[in-house]
């Protein structure tokens, strides 16, 4: 595939936009520091990708511990709550993994140094690449930040440059793209439109160049708001950055593929390209997009169809193309299970006769059809389940029972052998849970598809069978973890067994993109409660990042925290994680649904009470296996059968079909929405900060959605809650939560 570049240069007279001391690493002004115990070098070193010098990290060797090499900015003055944009160049060799960092501070650094208590923590990690590539990151400051450091790193052996960083508070210097490589002239010319907003007598300049460096084409303007329309060439699918800089500084990015002329898309029956007999659809509904100009699209001539794989369709009625996005609707009665597709038949369109994409039509399934449906909702014979449970569970009834006794309804087990599985999950049948079984997992590094399908006939007929787990944070790195490893296991789950769906746990941002082909559910681990803690709300960033890398259409689930190993014995130095307090579990568990969390599977129910180093030297697993939250972590396990209790109340709210998001009060306060299928809405709310109450005036309804209000009830107390035009408030101490009811008509 090829790749281009949108870039914007220029120069800006009026003022110097960079918050960056030393952006190109010239006079010594950036802190070069060794954080582990790896063999590992720094140095500013000559020549840099512009000037004379760059920061250069060495990582040698990981026998004595971990690779942690960086380049740690000066202290920055920020505003909480304030959108950054960190941009710089980079190149690497051997093994190496980049990333970036940034933390804020809730007091001036001045005073205690690298003691001085923080608000985030927050990582990106980076492509490895032997070329200068631009690395960009967008991320907002959390309430109470008033300082910062930003950080290039390294992990791993092997080398980087870093070179020619800025950082910008983005305020009003947007750019907002309003045409996205569009054809403008058959068969490659294209536009890319947006427009630029600067304070005013600040100038720019747009440019498209390719990797080489060789520019494409180039506009250039002032401002304060203006339009900038640039016309390039490129294929289909052509990697695209539309970058908006100015005297060295990145203001804004778009990242985007060069869309195809035509584009079908399905509305409904998204969910692996099926119809299932217990939530079918009385029509399917989709749209025609052109990715073109009017002058360009306007002959075009199309017509839809539901026909037969093999099949030819009837005479179908044909449209003019009258505008980019053209809505259809097919019937859906009578149709016969079996291989179909919707054919869009072409005319006028150079090159391009039909565009068709694949619907299968799917006999009921026995004992049950657990699915996925257009709103991301778990389907249990067409009846929407917020599955909400344990990772760990083992097969003894008496040890798993106090999990169902608490509310919960889920559990997930390491194990993979099928018989073992087929038993467990008659163990959760007889205690009325869900199971998810990681069977899959061996067959990825080992693939054989017969006895995959072998495999998954002992247990895919179980009534308790609610999901498959295909692999627990997969590195593409890795031999036998990268994305087609995974992928061909997923085609043979979902073909042996349409009727589960298939889940996968990603813990780096960037991976959940990347396999995105491989699972139907997205989980996501972020365990902030540590020795030197991670802000929770780290949760809440996370659980954005990975709707917005699945496009919005496939479901997040969430892996909340409910370990510690400062209770391990034997550890060869300081826990890394520590065990949550009640309070802390809450508002973790709370901020991921206030972010819209389809599912919450918690690692873990089992714990471990001791590691052997000595075992570990001798390639054997250390840890120790001391008993379960009930027993070993009393105090945890409370706060988390409080919380069962919780999630059971709010079956209804959370699986409602429609959800909303929103921060309030500097964002210290999280919220979110649940609505959209009965008369009734919920508020979800959390106060993260673990020092300070809020008073909060939040929405009834989130913004865009009316309805007549006729009052609110908070579930936990069982207390009403005055509404006072469409507001509510609520005075949440540190680290707490709300669920309110509100009741509504006309939604």
């Amino acid at each position: 595939m090829k790749a281009l570049c949108l870039v914007a240069l220029g120069f800006m007279s009026a003022m110097n936009l960079n918050l960056l001391p030393d952006p190109s690493f010239e006079e010594g002004k950036w802190e070069l520091a060794t954080w582990d115990n790896g063999k590992s070098s720094h140095d500013f070193a000559s020549p840099g990708r512009t000037g004379e010098k760059c920061a250069h990290l060495v990582g040698i060797s990981a026998e004595t511990g971990p690779i942690n090499e960086l380049a740690v900015s000066p202290v920055l003055d920020v505003k909480a709550g304030e959108e950054y944009l960190f941009a710089i160049w980079y190149k690497s060799s051997g093994e190496v993994r980049p990333y970036l960092s940034f933390i804020t501070y809730r007091e001036s650094f001045a005073t205690q140094g690298w003691k001085t208590p923080q608000v985030q923590y927050e990582s990106h990690s980076l492509e490895p690449s032997e070329e200068w590539q631009l690395a960009l990151w967008r991320f907002r400051t959390d309430a109470g930040s008033v300082q910062m450091r930003v950080m290039a790193r390294l992990n791993g052996r092997g080398e980087v440059w870093y070179d020619d960083a800025s950082l910008v508070a983005m305020g009003a210097w947007r750019m907002r793209p309003l045409v996205r490589g569009d054809v403008s002239k058959l068969p490659r010319k294209r536009l890319y439109e947006a427009e630029v907003m600067v304070p005013a007598g600040q100038a720019w300049t747009l440019t498209i160049k390719k990797p080489t460096g060789r520019e494409l084409s180039r506009v250039q303007g002032e401002g304060s708001q203006a339009l900038a329309r640039v016309r390039f060439s490129a294929d289909e699918g052509d990697k695209l950055l539309a970058l908006l800089s100015s005297d060295g500084a990145v203001l804004d990015y778009q990242e985007f593929l060069a869309p195809p002329l035509l584009e079908l898309k399905l509305d409904s029956c998204r969910y692996r390209n099926s119809i299932y007999a217990s939530a079918a659809p009385r029509e399917l509904t989709g749209e025609l997009v052109a990715h073109a100009t009017a002058e360009v699209y306007g002959g075009f001539k199309y017509s839809v169809a539901l026909v037969p794989s093999e099949g030819s369709p009837d005479a179908a009625k044909e449209q003019s193309m009258t505008r980019p996005s053209q809505r259809f609707s097919l019937s859906l009665q009578g149709l016969k299970p079996g291989e179909w597709r919707v054919l869009v038949r072409l005319k006028g369109v150079p090159g391009v006769e039909k565009l068709e994409t694949p619907l299968r039509v799917l006999p009921p399934g026995k004992p049950h059809e657990v699915i996925l449906d257009d709103f991301n909702r778990l389907l249990v014979d067409g009846k929407p389940l917020f599955p909400a449970g344990f990772y760990g569970a083992p097969d003894k009834e008496e040890l798993t029972r106090p999990i169902a006794e608490a509310g919960y309804n889920t559990v997930l087990t390491y194990n993979t052998n099928p018989q073992w599985c087929r038993n467990w999950l008659d163990m959760c049948e007889r205690l009325g849970l869900w199971g998810i079984l990681h069977l899959p997992r061996p067959f990825v590094a080992d693939f054989d598809e017969a006895k995959l399908r072998e495999a998954l006939r002992v247990v895919k007929d179980h009534p308790a069978l609610l999901a498959y787990y295909i692999f627990d944070e997969p590195s593409p790195g890795v031999e036998h973890q990268r994305p087609e490893d995974l992928k061909r296991v997923y085609d043979v789950l979902k073909d042996e067994d349409p009727y589960h769906p298939v889940t996968i746990c990603i813990n780096v941002p960037t991976n959940e993109a990347l396999y995105l082909d491989c699972y139907d559910v997205v989980m996501i681990d972020v365990y902030p409660v540590r020795l030197r803690p991670d802000p929770l709300t780290t949760i809440a960033h996370r659980m954005d990042h990975a709707w917005a890398a699945t496009g919005g259409r496939k479901p997040v689930w969430f892996i909340p925290q409910t370990f510690g190993y400062d209770i391990v014995q034997g550890l060869e130095g300081d826990p890394r994680w520590v065990t949550p307090t009640p309070a802390q579990e809450r508002v973790m568990q709370y901020l991921s649904l206030a972010h819209g969390a389809r599912g919450s599977i918690a690692y873990c129910y089992h714990v471990y009470t001791a590691y052997d180093a000595e075992a570990k030297k001798a390639g054997k697993w250390p840890w120790k296996l001391g008993g379960y939250l009930p027993d070993q972590q009393k105090t945890l396990w409370s706060a988390l059968v409080d919380l069962g209790r919780e999630y059971k109340a709010l079956q209804e709210a959370l699986t409602q079909p429609r959800r909303a998001t929103a921060a309030f009060e500097e964002d210290r306060v999280h919220v979110g929405w649940y609505y959209g299928a009965s008369g009734k809405a919920w508020l979800l709310a959390v106060n993260a900060d673990e020092e300070e109450s809020v008073r909060a005036m939040i929405p009834a309804l989130p913004e865009g959605v009316t309805g007549n209000i006729r009052g609110a009830r908070d579930i936990t107390s069982d207390k009403d809650i005055v509404v006072r035009g469409g507001q509510l408030t609520l005075d949440l101490p540190p680290l707490s939560t709300a669920a309110i009811e509100v009741a509504v008509s006309g939604l």
